[in-house]
């Protein structure tokens, strides 16, 4: 995982809070660019990554009873797919989807996590709130 203190954007949610699960499956020869952001979007980059946080799972089950909480896997920059959400980029969001990197937490997770007393990043892109499972490193 990307440290996600490194990145920041405005946030609004449009059509993909109202279709989250609903992102028709992507093909698997799509492939994705990853342009850097022109100069303006760096500082929305910057404000997002600020508004992260890591947080107890225990502390998150209010959102997660609530239906807002959404899983981004370990692999994905979290800064990055809280921009991708709130630009309404349904093809990138649909291909994580896909690839099961990206969606609803599931009652596994969420009773996995508490279980373990995980750790997450997180951000909110109302109404949503993204958590990411922080991963420990096993150092060399």
């Amino acid at each position: 995982m990307t440290n996600p203190n490194e990145h920041g954007k405005e946030m609004s949610v449009g059509s993909i809070k109202n279709s989250l699960g609903d992102i028709p499956p992507v093909g698997e020869n799509l492939q994705v660019s990853h342009a850097r952001l022109p100069q303006s979007n760096e500082i929305l980059r910057a404000k997002v990554n600020l508004e992260t946080a890591q947080m107890a799972w225990s502390e998150m089950q209010r959102y997660f009873a609530s239906g807002a909480a959404i899983y981004v896997a370990p692999e994905l920059d979290l800064v990055e797919a809280a921009l991708q959400m709130s630009d309404d980029n349904t093809a990138l969001v649909g291909l994580w989807m896909a690839a099961g990197q990206f969606g609803k937490v599931t009652d596994e997770q969420a009773r996995l996590w508490l279980e373990t007393a995980a750790t997450h990043w997180v951000v909110v892109i109302s109404p949503w709130v993204l958590v990411q499972p922080v991963v420990k490193s096993t150092g060399a």
